[in-house]
């Protein structure tokens, strides 16, 4: 297995996968990024590939810089907060086709949608 530290927008995959998992990963991006993120994912995925892409679900739309409430608010960083219907239409947009969403509580009291869209 292959480890890449870097940009994944500035990153040049030469292989194309049946799968990609985005798990807490789109919200560290304002959502002016969606698009360009989204449609980097389609690029690198196989014809009928598969994208888990996971964030906290919201119940207000907005982004910026943030304490981190798990860390004791010690740790500040960018963070979008994501509505389900707002991140649903995200994807929709550029073209993946939703599978499935699940959603589950983690130990912190978040509430994690995994949506499982196809390319």
């Amino acid at each position: 297995m292959d480890v890449i530290v870097g940009d994944f927008l500035e990153t040049e995959f030469v292989d194309k996968f049946d799968a990609i998992q985005a798990f807490a990963f789109i919200h560290l991006f304002p959502k002016a990024k969606t698009t360009e993120i989204f449609d980097k994912m389609k690029s690198i995925l196989k014809s009928g590939g598969v994208a888990l892409i996971s964030s906290t679900e919201s119940s207000e739309s907005k982004e910026g810089v943030y304490a981190k409430e798990d860390f004791g608010k010690e740790y500040k960083r960018f963070r979008k907060f994501w509505t389900e219907q707002e991140l649903r239409e995200s994807l929709v947009l550029v073209g993946f086709k939703e599978l499935a969403l699940k959603k589950f509580t983690d130990p912190f009291g978040k509430t994690w949608m995994d949506f499982v869209a196809q390319k």
